[in-house]
């Protein structure tokens, strides 16, 4: 009985989602942790680890991320010519019924962790939905230097096409050459967002 109620509050949300409109089409989405791999190598930028930490984490927010995202893995020295992250962060993605599925398609290791505390892992039909769309967004308002060329380029071509971001247009090619001295990097994205209300963004 419990299921069933729990699938027609489910079902519930997903049509009153679906029925939501607005200028940018409102849809259904789910929250997904994801693990991206990124590897930094300067040719002409150097940074303090912290600060590399803080505008990668800064972009990450600005495209849809849930809230900061977490290195669990940052090997890196201040003024490295190379750092390496393997960094985890939550995203929406749209509530179709393959995500969903793959959503609740739980290891052997989710599942045994979950028996040992009590929990019950949520079913494709139980998983929380909530409103987001796809929205056109610019970097370009972030105060990146032309010294940020290299690192926001890194990210389009490492990090960005894992987390489903659409690149819209970029300068980032030309503002990287020696060539363009006062050029600041531009870039303008398409991503999938939730509702203000549905984000839990610690801007610290």
């Amino acid at each position: 009985m419990k299921v069933t109620t729990e699938r027609v509050v489910h079902t519930v949300v997903l049509l009153a989602v679906l029925l939501t409109t607005s200028a940018e089409a409102s849809i259904a989405a789910a929250w997904h942790r994801q693990v991206v791999k990124f590897e930094y190598r300067a040719n002409g930028t150097l940074y303090m680890c912290r600060s590399l930490q803080r505008k990668v984490e800064r972009i990450l927010l600005q495209i849809g991320a849930r809230d900061r995202a977490q290195f669990i893995r940052f090997y890196c020295g201040d003024l490295s010519p190379v750092v390496t992250a393997e960094i985890a962060l939550m995203i929406p993605i749209e509530a179709t019924k393959e995500n969903l599925r793959r959503l609740t398609d739980y290891d052997s290791k989710e599942v045994l962790i979950a028996r040992l505390q009590g929990k019950s892992l949520p079913a494709a039909a139980e998983v929380p939905l909530f409103p987001a769309a796809w929205k056109t967004i610019s970097l370009s308002g972030m105060k990146f230097t032309r010294g940020d060329c290299e690192l926001l380029q890194q990210l389009s071509q490492q990090v960005l096409p894992k987390l489903s971001v659409r690149i819209v247009s970029d300068n980032l090619q030309q503002c990287s050459t020696v060539f363009a001295k006062s050029v600041a990097p531009q870039l303008v994205v398409q991503a999938l967002v939730a509702e203000q209300t549905h984000r839990l963004v610690d801007r610290r």
